[in-house]
């Protein structure tokens, strides 16, 4: 087995900042916002063949994308969407950062 050093954890669940280089791939503009947001995965396992172990956990590789559905607050009703998991991350002991690609663009209006 090879071995990998894990990265370091972030100290907190701040926001870093968007670097010129990250900004300039992404698709849509990012407006920021804090709703309460539920996540439903599909049920099911998840198969796929590691990366690493080790005696603490692994990484491995998905055979294909982990699907779900969103539901973010809006001001009226909650707005329901079909998404995809593209990232997730642990912020510290106690928060992990999840990235969602949705299936549909939404209107930010929306959730208004």
């Amino acid at each position: 087995m090879t071995r990998t050093t894990p990265p370091e954890p972030r100290p907190s669940t701040e926001t870093p900042p968007v670097s010129a280089e990250t900004a300039d791939r992404r698709a849509s503009d990012r407006f920021a916002t804090r709703r309460n947001v539920r996540i439903f995965f599909d049920t099911g396992p998840v198969p796929g063949p590691s990366a690493n172990v080790s005696r603490d956990g692994l990484y491995f590789f998905a055979d294909g994308p982990i699907k779900l559905t969103v539901e973010v607050e809006g001001k009226r009703k909650p707005v329901e969407v079909r998404g995809r998991l593209v990232r997730a991350e642990s912020l510290n002991p106690t928060a992990v950062g999840i990235a969602i690609r949705f299936e549909e663009p939404i209107d930010p209006a929306a959730l208004d």
